[in-house]
């Protein structure tokens, strides 16, 4: 990063990140969880460092608020999943060890939805 003071900030920024501490919440840049590599916060604030070192210039960035199940949890990045960096290739990287998930669609008729499901599904206009 050529601005040495943008340099300096993205520094504070993520040491700022690996020290943070709200209530009893996990921190995905300074904690390690079941399904993480053993260096997953270093990879998630090195995947954050190269996101926003490639978009130096960039008038505006957008910071997601919580860090989603599928997104920043694991990429370090946030609106960002671990199957994004698959596609963005080097220098990104996986944090987990998680296989690809599989993913319930609202057409699934062999059970009724629950409150973790990610969309209710919608009554059928026709029938099955």
């Amino acid at each position: 990063m050529a601005d040495r003071n943008k340099a300096a900030a993205l520094d504070a920024l993520l040491r700022d990140l690996s020290q943070a501490t709200i209530g009893a919440t996990f921190n995905e840049f300074r904690e390690v969880g079941s399904d993480d590599l053993p260096d997953g916060p270093a990879i998630r604030l090195a995947n954050l460092r190269h996101y926003l070192e490639e978009r130096a210039a960039a008038d505006v960035v957008a910071i997601g608020e919580a860090a989603g199940y599928q997104g920043m949890r694991w990429s370090g990045i946030a609106f960002t999943s671990e199957y994004d960096l698959r596609r963005w290739g080097d220098p990104f990287r996986r944090s987990s060890r998680r296989p690809r998930p599989w993913v319930r669609r609202t057409t699934d008729r062999h059970r009724t939805a629950t409150p973790t499901d990610r969309r209710w599904p919608r009554r059928c206009r026709g029938t099955w």
